[in-house]
């Protein structure tokens, strides 16, 4: 980047930034604990949608003293919908940390930054330049989209983006400049049609001057991820629902339906063969299948089968020592009021199942739906 001009490209995102910043909650403080907050939230998940639950976040939790006095259960619950829990498990954890071993005072270094729970460089740079003014250059995927059309490279290497990061930053106000890089790459140099007519640095892009700046970089290619096939029981006796804590993996610590793995397609050889050996054949007279529904996570794909077992209110439900006997999946169970479901943290899969409730069609158990 030695004949790059540096200054102009500074200050000509600078002015664009001024004028055409979106309007972020978060981006109305230097607060660490609010910019880290939103950091956390906007891994993997679109601005519009954490908006909202940043707002509610923060008004429940103010601070990291806040945070750290709290339970991960209401922790988990306030985060519900925005998927990828262990964000929110890494979270708390920091939060505690650095109340418990640094006494409440903020890590100002990336280094400190990167010896907390689920903190990665990208985070531990936004942080530290943005809320403590570090000259440090951050590369997400929009930084690293405009810095491959800047240079016009296909494959850009991650020690080359993080060092076009840092020769660029502005060093009088880093986390601006981070800010305007990322909002560039969000709202004009977007990976398919970029704007390029409306995008301030264009002068300067090498990209562009080949006439095809979309092909920068080439965009990873990878296998589909792999399809996992559920039966989730929805099973109701007496306004009360069944649900499972998560012991560990994807979504520990939640609360979700009793799942059994679909192996045959046929609910009756999956699960009603296995209860009956623990006197649960009432199941069958009761069991209804629902339409199927499907969730996507960022490495795997849920198809579940949901399964409402209203239970007869005069007959006595299962005891849990015979459920938990069917799976080891869950570290404990418990039977939660209708109305206390809004109250506890159930991912956003489980609750597309239990939408699938509102559906017209009940069909009776079968071998397909």
């Amino acid at each position: 980047m030695n004949d790059f001009p540096v200054e102009a490209f500074r200050d000509v995102l600078r002015a664009w930034f001024r004028e055409h910043a979106r309007d972020l909650p978060w981006r109305r403080s230097r607060d660490p604990y609010r910019v880290w907050v939103s950091e956390v939230m906007l891994q993997q998940t679109r601005v519009e949608t954490v908006r909202a639950y940043y707002e509610r976040f923060v008004r429940r939790f103010p601070d990291v003293e806040a945070l750290a006095a709290a339970e991960l259960t209401e922790v988990l619950r306030y985060w519900q919908g925005l998927g990828y829990y262990r964000r929110a498990r890494h979270l708390h954890a920091a939060a505690r940390r650095i109340v418990r071993d640094r006494g409440g005072r903020w890590p100002q270094t990336v280094q400190e930054w990167l010896a907390l729970p689920g903190v990665g460089p990208y985070m531990a740079r936004a942080v530290v330049s943005i809320a403590f003014g570090v000259p440090t250059g951050v590369v997400d995927g929009n930084v690293r989209r405009v810095l491959a059309r800047l240079m016009a490279v296909e494959r850009p290497g991650r020690r080359d983006l993080q060092a076009w990061a840092d020769a660029l930053v502005d060093p009088r106000d880093p986390g601006t400049f981070n800010q305007a890089m990322m909002e560039l790459g969000a709202t004009v140099c977007t990976p398919v049609r970029p704007r390029c007519g409306d995008c301030p640095v264009r002068v300067f892009c090498q990209g562009l001057s080949t006439g095809s700046p979309d092909r920068f970089p080439t965009p990873a290619s990878g296998p589909a991820p792999p399809e996992e096939r559920w039966w989730v029981i929805l099973w109701s006796h007496r306004d009360r629902w069944l649900l499972g804590h998560k012991r560990d993996g994807l979504l520990q610590d939640m609360w979700l339906f009793p799942m059994w793995p679909e192996r045959t397609g046929d609910v009756a050889a999956d699960l009603l063969e296995p209860w009956s050996r623990q006197g649960l054949r009432v199941a069958a007279t009761v069991l209804r299948v629902l339409g199927p529904v499907v969730h996507a996570f960022t490495h795997r794909r849920w198809r579940m089968r949901p399964v409402w077992i209203p239970w007869p209110d005069g007959w006595a439900p299962p005891t849990v020592d015979e459920l938990m006997a069917s799976t080891e999946m869950f570290r404990s169970w418990q039977w939660f009021p209708q109305a206390y479901l809004r109250r506890i943290p159930i991912p956003r899969a489980h609750r597309k199942v239990l939408a699938a409730l509102a559906r017209p069609a009940l069909r009776p158990m079968g071998r397909e739906v």
